[in-house]
């Protein structure tokens, strides 16, 4: 009550607590007394205890949920709440307000309690009000609560083999493995390929049926023998995913775009050597590589368009259409200069090379014209034709290479060695540029990642600490038994902020291409979920998942803490390679200096004047060497000291060489000396080049001393083939591939042109729903339903089974190293090589039970792993015998420990 002196316009209020039956009160001021009031008492209807029970949507595959003594809702998009109510009073009548406004009339049930549904689809808040018995008004009958619609991310999709642009022979298979994951379920995956920038084609390489896998591992292998392939030809491929929701609401997702160069038997396999596990190719591709990252570039654009503003998405047209100029300009100028030395009128191989070059110059003003009028779809083709065209030259070129060895080696030379040696003096100088400019930008790119992902640490560390003392206050809270609004908007905002840094970092990993990092990002968003659901939630609940939040922290944290560990390696690895290409320089370098033509004269002169643009541009690379190792040293020292100084000591032995200073003094003295002094010279550069590398290769082996636990690192690798045979024993045994499957029969031939939504990946449907009429899916294998395999199929399964062996003999090897037991992974070889007979594949019952048998034979060496890995003081199932744990059971406890250590809640917890 409040009462208000009318002379001071001062005011006094006073709070009556407790009133137990009808009270009078009146007020009295400085004489002054007011009339006499009468507060009269009824008993309310009032909310005692409110249950709620989640209906998630079908296509997550969770069952219903309740949590008693429920308030605040945490929810996915779809999900039905049901109210279950006991008031304090029996009451004839109450209604659901959301947001204020009566949404719904609660049903009264027999026994007095009242219930009502209500279905999320945006954040909000709810309340109930009740009607008293007397006169039946409704009064409110319970706080606010807090809606919180929670985020279904869209799936992930990449290639985990070969995971990166390749050669390939005209007559090689080529395995290819996809990995995607969702929440809730992937739909379906398929692979979309084209041969020379042509029409694409769309081959089915997974599709759901059954209970939903979140995660899926899937192979495809082309057999390019069969397509009539040539030399210098391209082909481009990408993935793409959908989510398990209904064909009009699902979303789809788009790798990254893929090349095979087909090159010819003998330098394919040599290139792939030396790409090994993920490196670029040799040096004589930069023209090729570089148009390659354009086309990169334009289909990137292109599949998140949606995540760019207006004003953003021109600005990146403009860059990719600028990118493409310069790349065009540097043609030009070898153009010109094979054309100023009469290159072209001296022998057929260079005309051809001559040939080759104006067309990808015409090919990249398409792609110029296109990108003007931000036609990026129309652009790709010809993106890709030029890069056909850059990669025959480039062919041309390695063939002289291999014409100029050779001679050497028979004798020979004369004229065709002196114009062989002009088109790789040209080549080298061009591409070094190119190169080096690439190079550059590259580590700027890589540095400020580099420190970003610092800075993200050092949020999640606090984020860590606050969500520890967040967790705590949630279980004190458990245990009494009692709620705190204050403590369900601080963890909110902690899930804020973690959505932040889950963004920040999605960000950074497409930057940077990282599939790591995007995953540790998936990962984080999960873990803001946890938190929502710790803020929605009371007692035990709240606590497990306000534990969960701060474990999906922690273990981020984790995550970008391995990857800043392996900056050493990659630093000393980056470096190694730059001192190899100078030592090969170096070498050539040397060659010229000893061939320089003893005569002064115009040639003599062009060749000093090559050798020390040569000399100028490794100076460059020294240089820039040097200060890349002192900034590696410098930010490695925390995680790894002892390769931190090792890089130190090559920063220092670059000085104390006085590397930089011998090039640069032997680049203004080649006019003066004689060849036998210039040599020698050259060999004391070559012999400091040897040594620089000694050292960074000690600097290699010190950051490669942290290995991983080897028990975690079989935990991993069989998690991974865990997932892949999973995705296959569905394929074998559930509706779902049927002959659109393997679409390569008589493939390369009437292609058709993929859907254009394929690489918007914004659409509801996407290109899914157009051609279902036309898919062929739900024509698999089904136990009890026979079906006969096509030869493709069966060819492709059997092709991939061999790949999976071959998973399986390397997890073979690293329980061997920690002594651990192989028997499983024996019989799972066995049972490999039983599925190369044709036959087998005529017996659905005894296919079913040889894939159940393989996987149970892997989820249990997984479980065993992870049992070890954890620790029994970890272990949030108990189980004794593992051998003797039911199937079903056990699949259910394997897939709990996969979504603790994605972040998650387990199944059916609330997700």
């Amino acid at each position: 009550m409040c009462h208000r002196d009318s002379q001071t316009t001062r005011s006094f209020e006073v709070l009556l607590l407790g009133v137990p039956e009808p009270t009078e009160y009146f007020v009295e001021s400085n004489g002054v007394r007011s009339p006499t009031f009468t507060i009269d008492v009824a008993d309310l209807p009032y909310v005692d205890q409110m249950d709620l029970t989640y209906y998630f949507p079908s296509y997550t595959g969770l069952p219903p949920r309740t949590v008693e003594g429920g308030g605040d809702v945490a929810a996915l998009t779809g999900t039905v709440v049901e109210l279950s109510i006991e008031p304090t009073m029996l009451t004839p009548a109450g209604r659901l307000l959301i947001d204020g406004e009566p949404i719904e009339d609660l049903t009264v049930g027999d026994d007095g309690s009242l219930s009502a549904r209500f279905t999320l689809d945006e954040d909000g808040f709810y309340a109930i009000e009740l009607a008293r018995s007397d006169n039946g008004t409704l009064v409110a009958a319970s706080p606010e609560y807090r809606i919180d619609v929670l985020t279904d991310m869209p799936p992930s999709i990449n290639f985990s083999r070969p995971g990166r642009d390749m050669p390939a022979s005209a007559i090689e298979e080529v395995y290819l493995e996809m990995t995607a994951d969702d929440d809730y379920g992937i739909g379906d995956i398929r692979l979309v390929y084209s041969v020379n920038g042509g029409l694409e084609d769309t081959v089915s390489v997974f599709r759901a049926g059954g209970a939903p896998l979140a995660e899926v591992s899937t192979g495809h292998t082309m057999y390019l023998e069969e397509w009539e392939l040539e030399v210098g030809d391209l082909i481009s491929y990408y993935a793409i995913a959908r989510d398990n929701r209904s064909v009009r609401s699902s979303r789809t997702v788009t790798s990254d775009i893929y090349f095979l160069s087909v090159r010819p038997f003998e330098r394919a396999y040599r290139e792939a050597e030396q790409q090994g596990g993920g490196g670029g190719g040799p040096e004589e591709t930069a023209l090729s590589d570089t148009q390659r990252q354009i086309i990169a570039a334009t289909f990137n654009l292109i599949r998140q368009e949606d995540t760019y503003s207006d004003e953003e998405f021109r600005e990146n047209i403009n860059s990719v259409s600028l990118a493409q100029q310069r790349l065009q300009d540097q043609i030009t100028t070898l153009l010109q200069r094979m054309q100023n030395r009469g290159l072209t009128q001296t022998d057929p191989g260079f005309r051809d090379v001559s040939a080759l070059l104006p067309l990808a110059d015409s090919a990249m003003t398409e792609v110029r014209q296109a990108l003007e009028s931000e036609g990026l779809r129309d652009a790709l083709p010809h993106e890709q034709e030029a890069l056909r065209y850059l990669q025959q030259a480039e062919e041309t070129y390695e063939r002289y290479v291999q014409m100029q060895e050779e001679q050497q080696g028979g004798g020979g030379g004369g004229g065709g060695q002196q114009a062989a040696d002009d088109l790789a003096d040209l080549f080298e100088l061009e591409l070094d540029k190119m190169k080096n400019q690439y190079e550059t930008v590259q580590r700027g790119e890589q540095k400020q990642a580099d420190n970003q992902v610092d800075e993200l640490m050092q949020e999640l560390q606090e984020l860590a600490r606050r969500q520890e003392q967040q967790a705590e206050r949630q279980r004190r809270a458990s245990q009494s038994q009692s709620g705190s609004s204050a403590n369900g908007q601080t963890q909110r905002e902690l899930a804020d902020q973690t959505e932040e840094a889950a963004r920040q970092l999605q960000r950074l990993a497409r930057e940077m291409g990282d599939q790591d990092l995007e995953e540790t990002a998936r990962d984080l968003q999960q873990t803001a979920e946890s938190m929502r659901q710790s803020a929605a939630s009371s007692g035990s609940q709240g606590s497990a998942d306000a534990t969960s939040a701060l474990r999906g922290l922690e273990e981020a944290r984790r995550e970008l803490q391995q990857a800043r560990s392996g900056r050493a390696r990659r630093d000393a690895e980056d470096a190694i390679a730059d001192v190899e290409e100078l030592q090969q320089q170096q070498r050539e370098v040397q060659r010229d200096v000893r061939d320089l033509p003893t005569e002064r004269g115009p040639e003599r002169q062009a060749e000093i004047g090559r050798l020390r643009e040569r000399k100028e541009q490794m100076n460059d690379v020294v240089q820039d060497l040097e200060q890349r190792l002192d900034g590696a040293a410098s930010s490695g020292q925390a995680d790894n000291p002892q390769a931190a100084r090792a890089l130190a000591e090559a920063a220092t032995q670059i000085r104390e060489s006085k590397l930089k200073e011998k090039l640069q003094y032997t680049r203004g003295t080649i006019e003066q000396w004689d060849p036998e002094s210039a040599v020698t010279m050259e060999l004391q550069i070559e012999g400091d080049l040897q040594a620089l590398r000694d050292q960074l290769k000690r600097a290699l082996n010190a950051s490669s001393e942290r290995a991983e636990d080897p028990l975690q690192e079989a935990l991993d690798d069989t998690r991974d083939l865990v997932r892949g045979m999973e995705a296959m024993d569905r394929r074998l045994n559930e509706p779902g591939q049927g002959e659109g499957q393997q679409g390569q029969q008589g493939q390369g031939q009437g292609r058709q042109r993929g859907d254009a939504n394929h690489l918007g990946g914004g659409g509801a449907n996407d290109g899914w729903a157009s051609d279902r009429s036309e898919d062929p899916f739900g024509n698999g294998a089904v136990r009890g339903n026979p079906r006969q395999f096509s030869t493709e199929e069966i060819r492709q399964y059997q092709s991939e089974l061999r790949e999976r062996s071959e998973q399986v003999m390397d997890l073979r090897s690293e329980l061997d190293e920690v002594g651990m037991s192989t028997q499983d992974l024996d019989e799972v070889l066995a049972l490999i090589r039983r599925f190369q007979d044709d036959e087998l594949f005529s017996d659905p019952e005894a296919l079913a039970s040889l894939s159940d048998d393989m996987l149970n034979r892997l989820q249990r060496l997984e479980f065993g792993l992870r049992r070890d890995v954890e620790g029994e003081a970890d272990r949030r199932a108990t189980l004794t015998g593992a051998d003797e744990v039911p199937d079903g059971y056990r699949r259910l406890v394997e897939e709990y420990y996969r979504a603790l250590a994605r972040g998650g809640s387990g199944p059916g917890g609330g997700r």
